[in-house]
């Protein structure tokens, strides 16, 4: 073999030698890089999800402050003393209905609902299960009822009852219920219902004089 075929050979040799290690460092510079992009992705599902964790977790914390700080009304009182106002022989039905907020921050009143219903006990015992169409009542001027304080007003009922009608309620023939909702808003201008409905309970058939009751399962209370 002359000096040109060595030389020739000894090429080849380093050429490819060359070519192998060429392509060892790439596939270790792929592999490197498929390691970063990897680690990136990795990186970037733990940033998201802290991202998600920290959103649920401020939620929560935002949600746990208005849950403490909110208002929270309730009907603490039904005054059954003025129920019948007696004019000669008719009464004009009305109560006077207290609400009190039990929360620590105001409620600010923006719709009011109240009607006094008499329904048949006989021929619509079931309507005391229907929500009846209470109209709302005009708020004559802002209502904001602060922590620990009670808020009255009065509902009356449209019509003036005789004696005898009277009479029939007592007999438990009639039967007069009491339907309430407010709706209000709390300083964080979120918006709540408080709603509830009570039954007249005649002095004949109760051993603590006339009154209003709630029943113990009633599908129209509501409280947001």
């Amino acid at each position: 073999m002359d000096a040109t075929s060595i030389v020739q050979a000894v090429t080849a040799v380093v050429v490819a030698g060359f070519t192998i290690a060429l392509t060892w460092v790439a596939s270790r510079q792929a592999d490197i890089l498929q390691n970063q992009a990897d680690i990136q992705q990795s990186t970037l599902k733990v940033a998201t999800t802290a991202a998600e964790a920290a959103r649920k977790s401020a939620d929560l914390a935002e949600t746990s402050l208005v849950n403490v700080e909110r208002p929270y009304l309730t009907i603490d009182g039904i005054d059954r003393y003025i129920f019948w106002v007696q004019r000669e022989s008719e009464a004009n039905p009305n109560v006077q209905i207290k609400v009190k907020n039990h929360g620590r921050t105001p409620a600010f009143v923006l719709e009011l609902k109240a009607a006094l219903e008499l329904i048949s006990a006989t021929t619509d015992s079931q309507r005391a299960r229907v929500i009846p169409n209470v109209p709302v009542r005009p708020l004559e001027e802002s209502v904001v009822i602060s922590s620990d304080t009670v808020w009255s007003f009065t509902c009356r009922y449209g019509n003036r009852i005789s004696d005898g009608e009277k009479a029939q309620i007592e007999r438990g023939e009639f039967e007069f219920w009491l339907f309430v909702s407010l709706r209000y808003e709390d300083i964080f201008r979120q918006q709540h219902v408080t709603q509830m409905r009570s039954k007249y309970i005649p002095s004949p058939h109760s051993s603590q004089g006339e009154r209003f009751v709630q029943l113990p399962e009633d599908n129209y209370t509501i409280r947001t």
